[in-house]
């Protein structure tokens, strides 16, 4: 077949032309995966299995390769060649050392703020970005969408790094960082400081950044008037609360507001079902720590007096006793007296997660009315169903106070400008052991003390997207394949190619 040695010699140039290629495909595939897989090493292995064919077809012409003498001539024609591959390197090297972008949506929404780039810029020693997963169809889409959020403080600050580890592979570092058992998480390490976070907005990111920066904050739990324990393992206790808010890595301390004072520090105050009302003291603190832009869960006993009438009119809600019930059937045979709590809007980001049709489950409770005068911006987040019974006891023969939809948990925010935020539950079993992991409420719990343990309103909300807008919004692995077709593959093919034309002439 290959009788005449030009013939020899064509078939071997084709198949170094073809190893060059495969080559080439090779570093592109490994480039945008990140990782010699079974696409990448495929052409890597054919790449190479092609080189030793066309040197075994011709051994004798790649010997006396070797033994070519470089002329003036000679060396002034490569010269354009050697340049070229210069500015390769150079080029590479710039790009990988010296990141530029551009931004092209209208509203600039892949930029950040000034303010997060003054936080990025602050980190001196290494900031490590994990991405703890497990292996799905939706996991890879999610790893390009964090690193695509994290890449903007990237490039800012070098010593941000990305790092993700597989949970079936790596339980140790998941147990490390508080990780349930095959539980997906995003967690930020700053020397001997974690933050857990579970958005990729810029918000959330640079709070996080804030927060390794400023060292662990602690949420403090009122005592003093018959609060919830966080001591308390029986099904009344907070033990488990405990637990799920050091998850977000914050610490836990209880504090009697009587004779003590709340630190400007705290990341936010909890007074959980007391079954005394609060001397004026202690509402006289709370509501100096709210105005100052304090955040509070404050969570009542249905059963109690509930009288703390100066915190709750500052508040601008009152709460009526009693026990919600779906209606009359329900009262006679429900012996746990359990009460469905209904999402008002799911689309508020205070009940995400918390789809239109889900429902909280309560123990016993009673109702928030809202004050028609209210000083406060008040936004109910979980009403009873429109069937409620709003009752005084327990009994089928009970007084009827009412029937309607009752507010159960409702949010405060100060209406004079000021950034304190309050959530006011009517009944504080919800975050009891007994009833913390039932159902949704997990869900709720953590939404609740994620919004109160974290400041949205330091950073200014994107513009809206208008439907005039054309946003261009690149992923990693469209970005490495718009750069990487410009500065690995065409280069280095008509490197290839003008080597090849070279060698062709001074070989051949």
């Amino acid at each position: 077949m290959f009788g005449s040695k030009s013939n020899i010699q064509v078939v071997s140039r084709i198949f170094l032309l073809i190893s060059a290629v495969l080559f080439v495909v090779a570093l592109f595939v490994r480039l945008i995966f990140a990782s010699w897989d079974e696409a990448s090493l495929f052409y890597f292995i054919g790449s190479l299995v092609c080189l030793v064919l066309s040197v075994a077809l011709d051994f004798k012409a790649y010997q006396a390769l070797f033994r070519l003498r470089f002329t003036r001539k000679s060396i002034h024609a490569s010269r354009p060649l050697v340049i070229s591959a210069f500015a390769l390197i150079a080029l590479n090297y710039a790009v990988t050392y010296f990141p530029m972008k551009v931004d092209l949506s209208e509203e600039l929404l892949t930029t950040l703020t000034p303010f997060s780039k003054r936080v990025a810029k602050s980190f001196n020693d290494t900031v490590n970005v994990n991405y703890f997963y497990i292996p799905d169809s939706e996991s890879r889409e999610m790893e390009i969408n964090i690193r695509t959020a994290i890449q903007t403080y990237q490039d800012e600050n070098t010593h941000i790094h990305f790092n993700k580890y597989n949970v079936l592979n790596h339980p140790e570092m998941a147990e490390k960082y508080g990780l349930r058992s095959q539980e997906a998480g995003l967690v930020m390490e700053y020397k001997d400081r974690s933050e857990r976070f579970y958005k990729t907005d810029e918000n959330s990111i640079t709070q996080t950044l804030l927060r390794l920066s400023k060292g662990r904050q602690t949420v403090y739990f009122s005592v003093g008037h018959g609060e919830r324990s966080l001591s308390e393992k029986a099904a009344a206790g907070l033990t488990s609360l405990k637990k799920e808010v050091e998850r977000l890595f914050y610490d836990t301390q209880e504090i009697n507001l009587n004779n003590e004072m709340l630190p400007d520090s705290a990341a936010a105050l909890v007074v959980m079902a007391p079954e005394k009302d609060l001397t004026e003291k202690a509402q006289e603190k709370i509501l100096e720590y709210f105005h100052k832009g304090g955040r509070l869960l404050i969570a009542y006993d249905p059963l109690s007096n509930n009288g703390d009438e100066r915190l709750l009119k500052s508040a601008g809600v009152t709460i009526t006793k009693g026990v919600v019930h779906l209606d009359e059937n329900a009262l006679a045979a429900s012996g746990s007296h359990l009460v469905s709590g209904v999402v008002k809007d799911p689309k508020n980001p205070l009940l995400e997660g918390l789809g239109t049709d889900s429902v909280v489950i309560f123990y016993v409770t009673g109702a928030i009315e809202i004050a028609k005068d209210a000083p406060t911006i008040v936004t109910p987040l979980i009403v009873s169903p429109e069937t409620s019974i709003l009752r005084a006891g327990f009994t089928k023969n009970d007084k009827q106070l009412g029937k309607g939809s009752y507010n159960l948990i409702v949010h405060v925010k100060d209406a004079n400008m000021g950034k304190g935020q309050m959530f006011i539950a009517a009944d504080g079993d919800l975050f009891s052991n007994q009833f913390i992991y039932q159902h949704l409420n997990p869900t709720l719990m953590f939404n609740l003390f994620n919004s109160i343990t974290n400041n949205e309103d330091v950073i200014s909300a994107t513009p809206p997207v208008t439907s005039k807008s054309r946003d261009f919004l690149v992923t990693e692995i469209q970005y490495k394949m718009y750069i990487g077709l410009f500065i690995l593959p065409l280069p280095v093919l008509l490197f290839f190619m003008g080597g090849f034309v070279w060698l062709r002439r001074r070989w051949l």
